[in-house]
């Protein structure tokens, strides 16, 4: 065991990340935020009915798909976009962009409010979601945005401060509407939306000299993003689904407490994706330069050491998932559903079939090859949903994590098999 951690760290130390500053900022940004996001969940596991819990999970799952879209139509295709541009079209294309985010945080608004008539009839917890969430997520998303720009910028130390100083506020904010006997589903949301505010508004001041605005400018840049984004959506709105319809489909056939066990085991084994989120934002642009300095012989060498060394660290994570993590759910959330100590294997086994993923995701992406990751999502997309149809019904929270399993095998194996085709090609 001690050979093979040593081979891990000897591994790590030839992935010639840039800079060990940036990524130990990336790695302390995401770890706040992580953390964040854990303590209020516990605050609402503990103070509320498992009911009302269900609806503030499915709230944050709703603001993430708001994001996500954003995130593979705006912020992805900017930060691949940008590096390239003359210093002279940066500032109109970063006005481009901040246009278009407002435009999309505006249509998120709309969205909702639509949900919530179109579904009221379909019972009183979708109207209690969906139209209290309009005006607070658009803090939240924007906050999300200028947190991106932020990466894009290069600047990780300062995304880390505005991060730190965000998520404090939203934390005192949920425990003093505790102390106040204040705390429900809304109430929380409306915490963390109106501490997003601050941090938002900095950005805009410190970054008000880096864009101008123009109308013929949205539009060029809006087509610029949509030849990029495209297969970024496609590939990452297959797998947001695949990841958040696990609780709605356990919320239509078991209702919200079965939502509340479930996440409560989710967020257990999301502790150790800290990691994997901010390596992935260093695996991006150290294999576009293999690639493009070396070949597919350099890219092969790169995929291979960073997938080593993501296998073997997730590997000693979902060994403490399985010893331990029952006993942490209690600790976390005084919450433990049903079979938690079954669903937390089967989402940890998840986690180690994400992460073997990545490598080869990152590849085919740098061989300019996006459209097969798509491919390979779709398919595993469809294993999940089919299982989960079948198992939800007769095990609950049970049979959803082990069709998220199944779905991740797929992919994991769909997407080696194109990556290894494609390496071999000349």
């Amino acid at each position: 065991m001690i050979a093979f951690v040593s081979n891990l760290f000897k591994i790590g130390g030839r992935l010639r990340i840039p800079s060990t500053t940036r990524l130990t900022y990336a790695l302390l940004d995401q770890g706040v935020v992580s953390f964040g996001n854990m303590v209020i969940s516990a605050a609402v596991a503990r103070h509320t009915p498992n009911a009302e819990f269900g609806v503030f999970i499915l709230s944050l799952r709703s603001l993430d798909f708001i994001n996500q879209i954003c995130g593979v139509l705006i912020w992805g295709p900017y930060i691949f976009n940008m590096p390239g541009l003359s210093e002279e079209r940066k500032k109109p294309y970063l006005g481009s962009v901040l246009t278009h985010q407002v435009v999309g945080c505006v249509l998120g608004v709309v969205t909702l409010l639509l949900l919530a008539l179109l579904l009221n009839h379909h019972g009183e917890q979708y109207r209690q979601l969906f139209a209290p969430l309009a005006l607070p997520s658009v803090a939240i998303v924007f906050r999300e945005f200028t947190r991106r720009m932020y990466f894009a910028q290069m600047s990780f130390r300062a995304a880390f401060i505005a991060d730190a100083i965000t998520v404090a506020v939203q934390t005192t904010s949920v425990l003093l509407l505790l102390h106040s006997h204040r705390l429900h589903s809304t109430s929380a949301v409306w915490a963390l939306s109106l501490a997003c505010v601050p941090a938002s508004l900095f950005w805009l001041f410190s970054n008000r000299r880096r864009f101008s605005f123009g109308i013929s400018d949205c539009r060029d840049d809006l087509r610029l993003n949509m030849q990029l984004g495209r297969w970024f959506f496609g590939s990452n709105m297959t797998l947001l689904v695949g990841q958040q319809a696990n609780p709605w489909i356990l919320s239509a056939m078991r209702g919200p407490t079965a939502v509340a066990g479930y996440a409560v085991c989710e967020a257990v084994v999301n502790i150790p994706r800290v990691a994997l989120t901010s390596m992935q934002n260093t695996m991006g642009p150290s294999m576009a330069r293999a690639y493009a300095g070396g070949g597919k012989d350099s890219l092969r060498r790169v995929v291979r050491r960073h997938s080593t060394l993501i296998i073997g660290g997730t590997m000693v994570f979902v060994v403490g998932i399985v010893v331990a993590g029952p006993a942490i759910a209690k600790l976390i959330y005084h919450l433990t559903p049903p079979d938690a100590h079954v669903i937390l294997i089967l989402l940890a086994c998840n986690l180690l079939a994400y992460g073997a993923s990545l490598g080869t995701s990152y590849g085919l992406s740098a061989i300019n090859q996006a459209r097969l990751n798509f491919l390979a999502a779709v398919a595993g997309l469809v294993v999940q949903l089919a299982l989960a149809y079948v198992l939800v019904n007769r095990t609950g929270a049970t049979g959803a994590a082990a069709a998220l399993l199944a779905g991740s095998i797929i992919v994991l194996l769909v997407q080696t098999g194109f990556y290894v085709r494609e390496m071999r090609r000349a």
